[in-house]
């Protein structure tokens, strides 16, 4: 009954927050999640990348943001005799430090699988070969798992078709490969041959979010959505960032942020002297 009960709330929320002028609920902490809406059937998604881990250093955090492409832009322009840039982002991937946001997920994660419902993560990254890296889903999986992060379906390995990229879904994780979200679940869920009764959405991303949400208007399936805010912000350091890009350039190794000042320090020091 309670279930039930669970589930009759869960809908009238879905149809409530649909004519709502903000269609998301903005939470800044994955506690923030209504878990008693959360039951038997239900499939909850979470994105990765400044939803469940997030980088510490300056550039990182902000590489995705106008200055952070600027400058990459800039950088490679300036070493057009580099031949393989690749080998540098899949040593950066594999260096830098990307902690869990929260320190508590996996027990959100034990919450809901214990009130009945289904863990996956979707998330947008490339598939494939990079670098020196094998498989990126099979890296990103394994950099999940020692965090102590693993979704449910979990020996299953399936390679998603009908998109240009190649999305595939690995152990429990959805790697997207840049595809939208909400078709690549759509897909999945039809690979799976699963069909839950109700979807919630964890994101920083709003796109990514409406995406998913017109995929559950399209099969009929009750959805809530979370914006995620509580990502981190760093400030832009570009004296420290040209350091690190040089230093990897040369040494095929990222520093972080206090190595890196450390030997900008010593440096500084020799030159003075």
């Amino acid at each position: 009954m309670k279930n039930y009960m669970n589930s009759i709330l869960f809908i009238l929320i879905f149809f409530i927050s649909g004519c709502a002028h903000n269609e998301f609920q903005i939470i800044e902490s994955h506690r923030d999640i209504k878990l008693d809406l959360i039951s038997k059937g239900t499939l909850v998604v979470f994105d990765v990348d400044e939803t469940l881990i997030q980088p510490i250093d300056s550039y990182l955090v902000n590489e995705h943001s106008p200055k952070g492409k600027a400058f990459l832009r800039a950088f490679v322009s300036s070493h057009p005799k580099f031949p393989n840039w690749d080998i540098l982002t899949s040593a950066t991937l594999k260096q830098a430090k990307r902690p869990l946001i929260e320190k508590g997920i996996s027990n959100i994660f034990k919450k809901m699988r214990i009130s009945g419902a289904q863990v996956i993560v979707l998330t947008a990254m490339n598939t494939g070969p990079l670098g020196d890296i094998e498989y990126l889903e099979k890296w990103r999986y394994n950099h999940l798992k020692s965090l102590g992060v693993e979704g449910d379906f979990n020996n299953r390995i399936i390679s998603l078709k009908g998109f240009k990229g190649n999305p595939v879904f690995y152990k429990g994780m959805a790697a997207a490969d840049i595809e939208d979200k909400g078709l690549v679940l759509e897909n999945l869920l039809e690979r799976l041959g699963y069909q839950p009764r109700s979807i919630v959405a964890i994101d920083d991303d709003v796109f990514a979010l409406k995406s998913i949400q017109k995929t559950c208007r399209d099969l009929g399936i009750p959805f809530q959505g979370y914006q995620y805010m509580g990502y981190k912000t760093v400030p832009w350091d570009g004296r420290l960032i040209f350091f690190q890009a040089e230093y990897l350039l040369k040494n095929k190794k990222w520093l972080r942020d206090a190595e890196a000042r450390s030997k900008m320090l010593k440096r500084d020091n020799l030159n003075s002297g």
